[in-house]
């Protein structure tokens, strides 16, 4: 577009010769008050053409804390509480949160470390079972269950009980039977995990529940119970995947934002704990899971890596919190944890930049402490555990460097033999006026 303006520019500029001559002409005008020039022409070319901006194609992105719930509200499991654990620090409540007992049956949060499924998983439920009294799941209040008609939902249950009987699990809405299975519990000394499919035979949102009766009486323990919905992408439910997707990130920031400080040494992201990795005596491992499973009435060893059940639980900073809206109870479980993490940012096609501890809790809800580290040497420790992450992603299983392959082989053991793709990593959130360092 172009356009033609006449007279004004050079108006303004003769204009301001005549006001040189002011001092010489006493009876002259004040420039504000002068005539205009009617011989005064001038041409001015303005070209408004667009031009391409140079804004980086990787600037628009994905950022996630698991703040109010949020992992919760991603994770396909929609069981609250299924491993009965407590976050370490900062609230007051019980093993038994989000649990109900009817018919006699009676629920009781234990950890005695003789009786865990793995030592990381570290609290369990007994329960006293009465025939035909049930153990019912709420879910969260601010993250309710749903289902929807047609769907496979995934339970699964490690049950230890010293004798046989039928446990039918059941979802509800509104208390109605949405759908049902019997799984005969095995009589045996040791943990089995037991695996079915419930189809939902009901659409509901609010009002959901799942329940577990038992058709004896018997002394049981339990522990990591979940129901996973079927409409899912890489663990995580599909109206919340699509709606990421639709949002076309360049970039996944995760997890954190002030959870990776947290408020204490127990209340941080921990990516280690995220993927099942043990404190040995001097360096982390993630070892061979070896376990029972019984999907059809069978019961087969298994072993796995990094699995759920693995997983140590921390201390949701934001759980801690008492005022207002934030007061909220719930650990953080890593249901989804790193490596899931990966897995989505690659389905996306987003990069991921994870964020890990730079060394300090919390400056705002804390007092910026310098933190221990896993291992006592404090900011050491940090640093090892981002290059740790970085192997862990992008390293080679075969790579001459034993730190590379050993956490490589890690990834690969755990379904993904081809490194992520990674090209940033960030340390901490909001740092500032460090006395540290």
């Amino acid at each position: 577009m172009k356009k033609l303006l006449s007279g004004v520019l050079a108006g303004a500029l003769l204009v301001g010769s005549a006001a040189s001559l002011a001092a010489c002409a006493p009876k002259e005008k004040a420039d504000r008050e002068a005539p205009a020039y009617d011989n005064a022409q001038a041409t001015l070319t303005v070209d408004a053409t667009p031009t391409k901006s140079e804004i980086s194609e990787s600037l628009f992105g994905l950022f996630l804390e698991d703040i109010n719930y949020a992992a919760y509200a991603l994770d396909d499991n929609i069981v609250a509480n299924g491993s009965f654990d407590l976050p370490k620090s900062g609230v007051t409540w019980k093993l038994t949160d989000n649990w109900q007992v009817g018919g006699g049956v009676t629920l009781a949060g234990e950890s005695a470390e003789a009786e865990r499924i793995i030592k990381t998983n570290e609290s369990y439920a007994s329960v006293g079972a009465k025939k035909n009294g049930t153990l019912t799941n709420l879910g969260h209040a601010a993250v309710p269950m749903a289902i929807e008609e047609g769907t496979d939902y995934l339970f699964s249950a490690y049950v230890k009980s010293p004798k046989a009987f039928d446990l039918t699990v059941t979802l509800r809405a509104d208390g109605e039977d949405a759908g049902s299975v019997v799984i005969p519990i095995h009589e045996d000394s040791g943990w089995i995990k037991y695996q079915r499919t419930v189809k939902a035979t009901a659409t509901a949102a609010k009002d959901v529940t799942l329940e577990l009766a038992f058709s004896e009486d018997a002394s049981i323990k339990l522990d990591c119970v979940t129901l996973e919905t079927a409409d899912s992408t890489v663990g995580i439910k599909n109206y919340m995947y699509k709606a990421l997707a639709n949002l076309s990130p360049a970039f996944f920031r995760f997890p954190g934002g002030c959870i990776i400080e947290g408020k204490s040494p127990e209340a941080i992201y921990d990516w280690k704990n995220s993927i099942g990795a043990q404190k040995g005596a001097t360096a982390d491992e993630v070892p061979v899971y070896n376990y029972k499973l019984d999907t059809n009435g069978t019961v087969a060893e298994k072993t796995g890596y990094g699995l759920y059940e693995t997983r140590a639980h921390n201390t949701n900073l934001w759980n801690i919190q008492t005022a207002g809206h934030m007061k909220t109870y719930y650990t953080m479980d890593y249901g989804i944890g790193f490596y899931e993490y990966f897995l989505l940012c690659e389905s996306l096609g987003a990069k991921a930049v994870p964020i890990v501890n730079s060394g300090f809790d919390c400056q705002i809800q804390s007092q910026h402490n310098a933190l221990e580290g896993r291992y006592g040497n404090g900011v050491d420790d940090y640093i090892q555990d981002a290059l740790d992450l970085i192997a862990f992603a992008k390293g080679d299983p075969d790579s001459d460097d034993a730190h590379e392959a050993k956490w490589a082989t890690v990834r690969k053991n755990m379904g993904h033999p081809a490194p992520f793709e990674m090209d940033y990593i960030g340390f901490g959130n909001e740092e500032w006026d460090s006395k540290y360092y």
